[in-house]
């Protein structure tokens, strides 16, 4: 019998085990993200630490976190709030998803496997079904999402998550002044009969008139909404 072989220092960092900070964070963060806290919202350390049942440590911590991924703000007085959103900011992140977007489905249309496109498949039958516009939003981001992952591009796809983090807070609000989806569903199916023919150009056509759309159909609730910085 032979030994088993001896392997070599690989310098490995030991596997993170989540911590009560990050915990704190994660709910933050979905709370914000998804509108159930909205922007303008104070967060004292006392107020999060009392509801968490934690100290202020772990407080602390969490708001740094959320600080650095851009969702809160330390005013002059140091109070942490949550950060206000405007229809400039949104018109910035729309040219910015613009280039990257683009860029990430034509690599994918030209890398994507069977078994994505019938991801894509499954994910355009269900988001046609959905009544709710949360549940629209939620679709419409896995759809997205899974085209951008077939990329295999990580950096790019990691820019992406950044931007839609950014943006699901406006989604949230533009769920809650809709009713309808019909012409977003129509332009998704046009993405995905695109890459299933290889057809980058029409990809990106398709992608950037669903995205031109969207942000229509944003910006148009936006504007009715006090808690939003207009433009």
């Amino acid at each position: 019998m032979s030994e088993e072989q001896t392997m070599p220092p690989l310098n490995l960092s030991p596997v993170r085990i989540a911590t009560i900070s990050d915990t704190i964070y994660e709910s933050l963060l979905e709370s914000i993200v998804s509108g159930k806290i909205p922007p303008g919202m104070p967060l004292t350390m006392q107020g999060l630490a009392e509801q968490f049942e934690v100290s202020l440590m772990p407080v602390r911590d969490a708001l740094k976190k959320l600080e650095a991924v851009n969702v809160n703000e330390r005013h002059k007085n140091r109070r942490v709030v949550v950060k206000q959103l405007s229809i400039d900011a949104f018109e910035e992140l729309l040219e910015i998803r613009m280039h990257l977007e683009i860029l990430a489905a034509q690599k994918a249309t030209r890398k994507c496997t069977d078994l994505t496109l019938r991801e894509l498949k499954k994910i355009v039958a269900e988001t046609e079904k959905t009544r709710k516009m949360t549940e629209f939003v939620e679709k419409n981001a896995q759809f997205h999402q899974t085209i951008y992952r077939a990329a295999q591009s990580p950096i790019l796809q990691e820019i992406i998550d950044g931007l839609w983090l950014r943006l699901r807070p406006y989604l949230y609000i533009y769920a809650s002044g809709r009713s309808d989806h019909n012409t977003a569903d129509q332009l998704h199916v046009g993405i995905l009969e695109s890459m299933l023919a290889s057809d980058e150009k029409k990809v990106s056509d398709f992608l950037r008139r669903d995205l031109e759309h969207g942000a229509k159909a944003v910006i148009a609730v936006l504007q009715k909404r006090p808690e939003v910085v207009q433009a």
